[in-house]
């Protein structure tokens, strides 16, 4: 699966688990591996965001995450 269907399938999840929350995801391609950064403004913590990303994470596509507290 390509990094920008796994960022696809990612925001999905996140959306129907959090309706009013707003996320930022991004990908980045490598020559080794994919990137993608999960990034949002207060909302949910990142224990609770963590574990819906992060199974979607493979050996080549590593799911990153930036949580900020408060706008």
């Amino acid at each position: 699966m390509t990094a920008k269907a796994t960022a696809q399938q990612i925001r999905t999840e996140l959306k129907t688990a959090f309706p009013a929350q707003r996320f930022s995801i991004t990908t980045h391609r490598g020559s080794e591996f994919d990137a993608i950064y999960v990034t949002w403004i207060a909302g949910p913590t990142r224990s609770i965001v963590e574990p819906i990303a992060s199974a979607y994470a493979s050996d080549n596509t590593f799911v990153f995450f930036d949580h900020i507290a408060s706008a």
